[in-house]
């Protein structure tokens, strides 16, 4: 976040401030519960959008195949559940040059409607913040998607 920051205030004495920032991370490696929410407010604050996901970023890929809200421990289970549709998944740049144009890619309306779905039933049973599992990754993928067809911001 520190960076976000930096750029930013780069951009506005350049006179070329930036329209939106997006902070992107899963909870997967964050050791203090106090510390992701810090995180979350600071980035409110300065009026950062957040695409989050909790544990890890394979429960995103798994929306791509399946609507679920059953909780994932840490990616290591994320993972296991992901390679019930994707026996083959690893994480190297390898293998997501090909598992994301041909396996993600096309299933992308299918995520962003499985978030959302999931995304409010946690919501509905769980008081904190980004529970697990949920993911917001939906919305920084449908704001590329207005970009890519020239939408402006916040249409």
């Amino acid at each position: 976040m520190e960076l976000a920051i930096e750029q930013r205030d780069k951009a506005k004495k350049e006179e070329n401030p930036f329209d939106i920032i997006w902070c992107v991370f899963d909870t997967e490696g964050i050791d203090q519960k106090e510390e992701f929410l810090k995180a979350i407010a600071n980035a409110k604050k300065r009026e950062f959008n957040l695409a989050i996901s909790n544990p890890c970023v394979e429960y995103w890929f798994i929306l791509h195949f399946e609507q679920t809200t059953a909780s994932l421990a840490n990616a290591d289970d994320a993972v296991k559940r992901l390679k019930i549709h994707e026996p083959d998944y690893e994480k190297s740049l390898v293998f997501m040059e090909k598992f994301v144009p041909q396996r993600i890619l096309p299933k992308t309306n299918t995520a962003i409607k499985h978030a959302k779905s999931c995304l409010a039933e946690v919501e509905m049973t769980n008081t904190e913040n980004f529970p697990n599992p949920c993911t917001t990754l939906h919305n920084l993928i449908e704001e590329f998607e207005k970009l890519r067809q020239n939408k402006p911001y916040n249409s």
